[in-house]
């Protein structure tokens, strides 16, 4: 094989061409720095203790009026905030919530009795209906009135049995929260 021969100065001429052209490229290109961010103050946030017993918040949401915030909780009950002279109160709850003991008061950690109780984890409210729509872990999709009470299933969930009404279709509302 022929020997390599050492690049002359047309070669050098190219390869610093090339450079030139490189951080040329690298200078016309914007500058990609985070855009500053603007905080609020933290002096009027609020925390709001759940009940004893519980754990959550895994969602929170807001009726059309403003009121709230609504969250499910480790019991299997939705918890609307009434404000702080009224606190947590039970909004919405499956069907057989109260016919199990375990569920209403707590003799084990609820952890151990979510698959009975239920596991709310997402809330959305329908704007036009105000029916809240909520998503649990282990009774599948639900849907309450405006006024609260007992959820009808929609959609069971796999782990509970397919007797929940499957001719109720939910609203568009799920492909975009902000539906009309």
């Amino acid at each position: 094989p022929p020997a390599p021969q050492p690049m002359g100065r047309r070669g050098s001429a190219s390869g610093w061409l090339v450079l030139l052209l490189a951080l040329l490229a690298v200078s016309l290109v914007p500058s990609c720095s985070a855009a500053e961010v603007k905080t609020s103050p933290t002096e009027w946030s609020l925390h709001l203790p759940l009940p004893n017993g519980v754990t959550g918040a895994e969602s929170l949401a807001f009726d059309a009026r403003g009121q709230g915030p609504y969250t499910g909780v480790s019991d299997g009950r939705v918890l609307k905030w009434g404000g702080s002279s009224v606190g947590w109160t039970t909004f919405a709850h499956h069907a057989n919530y109260r016919k199990f003991p375990m569920c209403t008061v707590p003799v084990a950690p609820s952890e151990e009795t979510e698959s009975l109780c239920g596991r709310p984890l997402g809330l959305a409210f329908h704007r036009k209906s105000g029916d809240l729509y909520i998503a649990d872990a282990y009774k599948g999709l639900m849907r309450v009135g405006p006024d609260g009470g007992e959820a009808e299933v929609l959609v069971a969930s796999r782990s509970t049995s397919s007797t929940a009404s499957t001719s109720t279709r939910p609203p568009a509302m799920f492909t975009s929260p902000t539906a009309a």
